[in-house]
């Protein structure tokens, strides 16, 4: 178990001998909140259980990291998971519908939590990890482009409209006039010629 971080040591340990999910307190790191500390040993102890096989303590870490990032910025739960990302097995799945959930929540244009500035911070020191999440922030950007110019058309005359072109024609064709009204009505306008 070299490959397992000290500071989760005792979780995997835990979990071995009991079946369940424990944590022991140690010194923080200078800046570093509580939240922020458990969250991380959560995304390790994600990482060990992967990497070592453990599926019970891999869904405990899954429900441990769901719960902590409510509270953690965005940049947070990013520079924290490009830690583990990229050294994950290759069929990993679930981390990234876990990035990519957190972004689509978090990257409201009104957000004043997201400077750009601290996001540039985090991207750009992992090849993989980099590559996955500006994936997945095109996707993202993508649908909610595609999602407001369906709810929003510009029609030829250069109203916005929120009605989606072609969905909303409907093709009228005239009700049939019944014979007897039609012949009557050819020669009324035949006599207003005359």
């Amino acid at each position: 178990m070299s490959d397992v971080d000290e500071d989760v040591g005792h979780t995997m340990v835990h979990f071995l001998y009991t079946g369940g999910y424990e944590t022991v307190r140690s010194p923080l790191g200078e800046g570093t909140s509580d939240l922020a500390r458990e969250y991380k040993r959560s995304v390790l102890v994600y990482h060990a259980s992967r990497t070592w096989g453990l599926t019970n303590l891999e869904v405990l870490a899954q429900q441990k990291m769901l719960l902590l990032d409510e509270e953690l910025p965005i940049l947070e739960i990013l520079r924290v998971v490009r830690e583990a990302f990229s050294s994950l097995p290759a069929d990993e799945t679930w981390l990234p519908h876990y990035i990519q959930g957190n972004l689509q929540r978090s990257l409201r244009p009104d957000d004043p939590g997201l400077g750009l500035q601290e996001f540039y911070d985090v991207i750009g020191q992992d090849h993989q990890f980099d590559n996955a999440v500006m994936k997945m922030i095109i996707e993202i950007l993508s649908i909610r482009i595609f999602s407001i110019q369906e709810q929003q058309v510009k029609t030829p005359n250069g109203i916005f409209s929120n009605e989606t072109p072609l969905q909303e024609l409907v093709s009228e064709r005239p009700e049939p006039v019944p014979a007897e009204r039609g012949i009557s009505f050819l020669k009324s306008c035949r006599a207003a010629r005359l």
